[in-house]
């Protein structure tokens, strides 16, 4: 990082160290330094502010909450997490399908409604909708041979 630009006092206070402590290392290291002030302005990200968004997305708290407690949009907090290059969280946890759900899934497809009503009535969303169809989808290996032991095998038809 330091050998592209960034300043320093940007690094430390996204590592949690001292700027004195980055300055040493580099000095041992052999890496010049770039000592660009930092901007200056009234929404200029001070130490203080960075380190405190760094902190708090250690710890796990949202966007929108860091954003409050900094006075700032969620997009320009999402910008700075990114430019300081804190890592992006799991946007989606995985829900699990019961059974029961999707009973109820392939009952409202068989009745002719709506993914979109579905969905609402469910409260998941569309896209989750899909994927679970497709994945109910049988394949090559669970088509039923008439007669044989696998033949009560589900089908689901997509429209």
């Amino acid at each position: 990082m330091i050998s592209q630009g960034v300043n320093v006092a940007h690094i430390a206070a996204a590592l949690f160290i001292s700027r004195l402590e980055i300055e040493a290392i580099a000095r041992e290291e052999g890496l010049p330094l770039k000592r660009t002030p930092l901007r200056s302005g009234p929404r200029v990200w001070s130490l203080l502010d960075i380190n405190r968004l760094s902190r708090a997305w250690a710890e796990g708290e949202d966007l929108p909450a860091i954003a409050k407690r900094l006075d700032r949009t969620v997009m320009a907090v999402r910008k700075k997490r990114a430019a300081l290059g804190l890592p992006a969280r799991e946007r989606y946890a995985e829900v699990v399908w019961t059974g029961a759900d999707v009973a109820t899934l392939l009952a409202h497809r068989e009745r002719r409604i709506g993914l979109q009503r579905i969905a609402k009535q469910m409260g998941r969303s569309v896209r989750s909708l899909q994927r679970k169809l497709i994945s109910l989808q049988p394949t090559a290996e669970s088509v039923a041979i008439p007669g044989s032991r696998h033949e009560s095998v589900l089908y689901v038809r997509l429209e």
